[in-house]
This record gives C-alpha cells, sequence and structure tokens, in this order.
C-alpha cells in the first residue's frame, strides 16, 4: 500500500502530517500550496508538503 493509499484510508492520518508539517515550517502555506499537496494526483502528499 502506497502512503497516498494509507492517508487516502485514514484522513486523521492526513490531518495529522499536515499538522505536524505546518507546525515546523516558518512561513505558512499559501492556498494553492495546500490545494496541491492535497491535490489527488499527489502520490505522496505528506511528502509534497
Amino acid at each position: 500500500m502506497t502512503p497516498a493509499q494509507r492517508v487516502a484510508q485514514h484522513p486523521a492520518l492526513a490531518e495529522f502530517c499536515a499538522q505536524q508539517v505546518l507546525a515546523q515550517m516558518a512561513e505558512p502555506l499559501s492556498p494553492e500550496q495546500i490545494r496541491a499537496a492535497l491535490a489527488p494526483e499527489a502520490e505522496h502528499q505528506c511528502e509534497a508538503f
């Protein structure tokens, strides 16, 4: 199972992943960056950030 499939099956995992990444960032993501990272075609959603 790919990371994207695991995230798709466990929405809380995606939320947790995003929170962890955002908490460590110096600058907030723009809405466009967030949409791009969460797009279905993004194979590794966590890594997209």
